[in-house]
């Protein structure tokens, strides 16, 4: 159920920016080295602008996956309000900055803000891979415990 749920909200996504006008691409698997977190996301080129959609396993078990959304300005920066099993907004929002998507430098800047206004670096530098396969769990812990 929640695997369709997240599959309608792309497409909901999709159909708010006009099919006619994307040229979607994916879906793209994005895990990390030291994380067991893992996106599923979609790239949506409308006009001159990259977009990114998709979902996110941020606790690693496949219960509480979250909606996410984003653009390549240069950098792919993705964002979300994580929500737990129960579909309760977790207490934190958290943005996850791309470097080299693509290239040699696959490296991930993840902050968070638990009130709003200040932003916490959660990992700097954290290796990532892009890949066209499904994560599958690597046994590492997840970037928000």
């Amino acid at each position: 159920m929640k695997k369709l749920f997240g599959i309608a909200a792309v497409a909901a996504c999709l159909s708010m920016v006009g099919v006619e006008d994307a040229k979607a691409s994916g879906p793209y698997w994005l895990s990390f080295k030291d994380y067991c977190d893992c996106l599923k996301v979609w790239t949506n080129v409308i006009e001159d602008d990259v977009w990114v959609v998709g979902t996110w396993d941020w606790t690693c078990d496949g219960t509480a996956v979250s909606l996410v959304h984003g653009i390549k300005d240069p950098l792919w920066k993705i964002g979300t309000q994580p929500v737990d099993a129960n579909g309760n907004p977790a207490g934190f929002s958290a943005t996850i900055k791309l470097e080299g998507v693509g290239g040699f430098s696959n490296h991930a800047h993840v902050t968070a803000t638990f009130d709003g206004v200040t932003n916490v670096p959660i990992a700097d530098e954290a290796d990532y891979f892009l890949r066209k396969s499904p994560c599958g769990n690597n046994g590492k812990p997840p970037l928000f415990p």
